[in-house]
């Protein structure tokens, strides 16, 4: 086990050991991320609000616990996944990390690759040296070292699919203080298209556990990937996931990130313009109620001239939830012409919630059209008043301008089954939280 620092999480088996038997079935270029990491994670401990990147959140409370290492369940009810699924659908299910093929299903696609990570050739995963150095992410650096299994699509040159992916992770009773380390890669080669949706659930609420994922993305030239992502973890569930988005010239990146449930979510996401012509929209969706905590970081570094990056997050809050948005913009002086825009909205419908916006513009180039904004604020009496007015009780009133707040993240999923999807997790949560 590591011991050198204090403030690092604790396993009941050895962690050394553990990263070398996972080494006897992972590929070379996993085994090298692996070892590289061992050796840095002895110089790392937990973030803590000293932190920049950490100051509003404590996450002591994950150190506490004594984590450990995932086996496949023998318990998982089939029937529970059924209503999240679609049978159409291309779908990659893993049950507390594990690859679970009597749930997934894997159709022959023309032009579409589908393979574990350890599949995955070296020249298809070059890209992944292109993105910042993670030796400061002590989450990241643990990723390396227990991801097990792992999902790798490839989407060929000129290739445009119709059906959307659907990357399921789902985690049952049987993982009770485990720590669950997915990694998955979405490659899209030249004048591709398609859409991903990556969904975090767990249908047991009493369960305690720590998914630490990783999801690396790249976009080549003239590509296009809408990409979504759901996450309703169990109540007393931590969930730290971190996305790295790699966009080259004339490509193309939507994101959907939504989030109802779980005891501690923080999402990172990174995104990498590396080219001219870029356009990167991502949005957001947290609703929230309980001692729930959601802690949303963005960042979306422009290294070339004429590109766009457009984001959106909303955040209904309610009981003692308490939300978190720090917003990153980098522009380099050689992206000339930029045009980024930023915004965070915020409702609080209890006394005790709270919520933390950091927006935040770095510009070194001068041609550029740049804003960004918060707002944090309650419902307006007045409106609630006139819905009174016409025969609508003060509760439901309420409901009805909520739900008119969340309304518009609706609007960027296209696709009418992954709506369903989405519906379907955030419907329990709006109904309690109004």
């Amino acid at each position: 086990m590591v011991t050198q620092k204090e403030n690092i999480l604790t396993f009941n088996d050895d962690l050394v050991k553990h990263a070398k038997s996972l080494s006897k079935t992972s590929a070379a270029w996993i085994n090298n991320l692996r070892d590289n990491s061992l050796s840095r994670l002895t110089d790392l401990s937990l973030p803590n609000r000293k932190d920049e990147e950490w100051r509003y959140v404590n996450i002591n409370e994950i150190a506490k616990n004594t984590f450990t290492f995932p086996k496949q369940s023998k318990y998982f009810n089939k029937k529970s996944l059924f209503p999240y699924c679609d049978a159409d659908e291309i779908r990659v299910v893993f049950v507390n990390g594990f690859y679970t093929p009597e749930v997934s299903a894997t159709p022959d696609v023309d032009g579409v690759k589908i393979t574990s990570i350890h599949d995955a050739g070296e020249n298809d995963i070059d890209f992944l040296k292109e993105f910042p150095a993670l030796c400061k992410n002590y989450f990241m650096e643990l990723n390396h070292i227990l991801s097990q299994e792992g999902i790798c699509i490839q989407i060929g040159l000129n290739t445009t699919v119709n059906k959307y992916f659907h990357i399921v992770h789902i985690t049952d009773e049987s993982a009770c203080k485990n720590i669950i380390s997915p990694r998955n890669i979405i490659i899209l080669k030249q004048s591709s298209s398609a859409q991903v949706l990556e969904s975090h659930i767990s249908f047991n609420d009493n369960v305690s556990y720590f998914v630490n994922a990783a999801m690396d993305i790249y976009l080549a030239e003239n590509s296009s990937l809408k990409y979504y992502k759901f996450q309703r973890e169990g109540k007393d569930a931590y969930h730290i996931g971190h996305t790295r988005v790699l966009q080259e010239a004339d490509s193309s990146f939507e994101n959907l990130t939504v989030t109802t449930f779980g005891k501690l979510t923080r999402n990172s996401l990174d995104i990498t313009l590396n080219g001219s012509g870029i356009s990167s929209t991502l949005n957001g969706l947290y609703a929230i109620n309980n001692d729930v905590v959601v802690d949303n970081h963005t960042s979306i570094d422009h290294r070339f001239p004429q590109c766009t990056s457009r984001q959106l997050y909303k955040g209904l809050l309610a009981d003692k939830a308490h939300g978190v948005f720090n917003g990153k913009v980098a522009v380099h002086s050689e992206a000339q012409q930029t045009n980024s825009y930023q915004l965070n909205k915020n409702l609080l419908l209890g006394e005790d919630c709270r919520m933390d916006t950091k927006p935040q513009l770095e510009i070194d180039a001068d041609d550029v059209k740049c804003s960004h904004g918060a707002t944090i604020g309650q419902l307006n009496e007045e409106e609630i008043f006139y819905l009174q007015t016409r025969g609508i009780a003060k509760r439901e009133a309420i409901a009805i301008l909520a739900r008119g707040f969340v309304g518009e993240m609706f609007n960027f999923v296209e696709d009418p089954v992954i709506l369903k999807k989405l519906q379907y997790l955030i419907e329990p949560v709006l109904s309690k939280v109004v």
